[in-house]
């Protein structure tokens, strides 16, 4: 008995882990000794819960209900033996523990499931980067290790459908290109025009969404017109290269409007 009830405990907690999402992002992240206390933990939260549910019903008299049912016959003797009130209560309490476990979890999901994604953000800095571009539809810059070089959007199902440990992330492009031998980025390729001509959709874009591993992405930051197009201004009579530098800036002068939208 003992051991059926500490399975429960594990289950119930389990459960709830996998349906609250700021749970089930730490338990995502969790390994060894750590995801164990960390499913216990919510376990007995959980078992706490029930026990306090059951001590409030009057299940005392449901016990008598279920003793009534076995009359006092020899034949009947074995279902009494078995059926005893400390039986009852236990069996009572982990139906209570998997239903709440269950349930609670659920509502959570339901009610909280904003403020879970940005308690989510708070604990890593790239979560937050991913969440507040979505939030405020803010132009994100990324860099891989191979030098190329993305401006766009972060694909909102990236940071509020998924809770466990990602591996990569998708956006939307409106700039690429590449940082030079002195990390200068060079922008190449204008995406934000060619979708002004497709439609004002945005489902007609998913099929230019760009998929990245995140073990290849070596910076991320926000990345503002403004603020590039002041530094472009200031160094362009310094640059060596002046007609990239135009067409840098001729291509996001183009993108302007999206950052601000």
């Amino acid at each position: 008995m003992p051991a059926i009830l500490i399975l429960i405990v594990l289950v119930s907690g389990f459960t709830f882990t996998t349906k609250y999402p700021l749970a089930r992002y730490k338990q995502s992240r969790s390994s060894g000794w750590d995801s164990y206390f960390h499913v216990t933990a919510w376990g007995v939260f959980i078992s706490l819960i029930s026990a306090i549910i059951l001590l409030s019903l009057t299940h005392i008299a449901i016990i008598q209900k279920l003793e009534s049912l076995f009359p006092s016959h020899a034949s009947y003797a074995f279902a009494k033996d078995v059926l005893t009130p400390k039986y009852c209560y236990a069996v009572a309490w982990s139906v209570i523990c998997l239903m709440v476990s269950y349930a609670l979890g659920t509502s959570l999901e339901f009610v909280w499931r904003n403020e879970a994604i940005a308690l989510v953000a708070v604990e890593d800095d790239f979560e937050k980067l991913l969440f507040e571009s979505m939030a405020r539809q803010q132009l994100i810059q990324v860099t891989l290790k191979s030098g190329k070089a993305y401006i766009g959007l972060i694909s909102e199902q990236d940071g509020s459908k998924d809770f466990k440990k990602r591996a990569y992330i998708s956006m939307l492009p409106y700039l690429s290109g590449y940082r030079d031998d002195k990390l200068i980025l060079q922008l190449t390729n204008n995406y934000h025009n060619h979708y002004k001509n497709i439609s004002d959709d945005n489902s007609d874009l998913i099929g230019y969404r760009v998929v990245l591993p995140i073990s290849e992405i070596n910076t991320a930051a926000f990345f503002d017109v403004n603020a590039y197009l002041a530094i472009q201004a200031e160094q362009w009579h310094n640059h060596e290269n002046k007609k990239q530098s135009t067409i840098d800036t001729q291509n996001v002068e183009a993108v302007e409007g999206p950052s601000g939208s």
